[in-house]
């Protein structure tokens, strides 16, 4: 498969501007022509072809990516999220409303109201007396 790009990583090139200029050209148009049309270099120098076989499998590994990476992009990505419409309100989040009670003068308290288990062995009604009793009154609903 053809290629508009590639990588070329830094300790390639390190590896590359140690070559005499004529060496450096063949190796980087044999760099090119493998990573972006996927032709083959034959040397016949046995130090390019050792440098070749050192880079090779990067540059492999590079093309197996860039292929993986078109082949995910085929498959669409993330599915979009849905829009809010009449069929598909979102619900008002509840919130918690503390419960207010109204003292003898007739002012508003906030009081906590024990859980049932940790008063399990006291019935509604003495739970109600101990109300009256500190001066709080309960204040109807609705």
């Amino acid at each position: 498969m053809k290629r508009d790009s590639m990588v070329l990583f830094r300790s390639m090139t390190e590896a590359l501007r140690r070559l005499e200029p004529l060496d450096f050209m063949l190796m980087v148009l044999s760099i090119t022509d493998y990573a972006m049309d996927d032709i083959e270099p034959e040397f016949s120098n046995p130090t390019l072809e050792a440098l070749w076989f050192s880079f090779k499998p990067q540059i492999d590994a590079n093309k197996r990516k860039f292929e993986a990476q078109l082949e995910n992009g085929k498959k669409g990505g993330r599915p979009r999220k849905p829009k809010e419409t009449q069929e598909n309100p979102t619900k008002p989040k509840e919130t918690q409303v503390k419960p207010y009670m109204r003292n003898e003068k007739g002012e508003m308290r906030n009081v906590l109201i024990p859980s049932s288990s940790s008063y399990a062995h006291e019935d509604e009604n003495h739970l109600f007396e101990r109300t009256v009793k500190i001066g709080m009154v309960p204040r109807k609903m609705g």
